[in-house]
């Protein structure tokens, strides 16, 4: 299967997406940075759940 026949395949369409790659040095960035945002949101939930007595 190719993506809009242009000879990039689904699987390497999707590969690009998650390694950050469709925007090059910038695409790493943002995926690092909402990696960060993403811990910090689950870590704040952990303890503002653990100090409720869960």
């Amino acid at each position: 299967q190719y993506f809009y026949g242009q000879g990039v395949s689904i699987e390497q369409l999707v590969l690009d997406l998650h390694n950050g790659n469709i925007l090059a040095d910038l695409g790493r960035w943002l995926l690092d940075a909402v990696a960060i945002i993403i811990i910090i949101i689950a870590l704040s939930g952990m303890i503002i759940w653990s100090r409720r007595g869960g």
